[in-house]
């Protein structure tokens, strides 16, 4: 019963582990994205 126990808890923390790692990486390429399209816009308004 314990085996289950302490591999339930590891599977929680590597997969919130790899879910950190790959939200680093998502969330500065969705803001510079972010930026780049309002730079377009205010360029094909100017």
């Amino acid at each position: 019963m314990s085996k289950i126990v302490i591999a339930m808890l590891m599977a929680v923390l590597l997969g919130g582990a790899t879910l950190y790692v790959l939200g680093a990486q998502i969330v500065p390429a969705a803001g510079t994205a972010g930026a780049k399209t309002s730079t377009q816009i205010n360029n094909a308004f100017q």
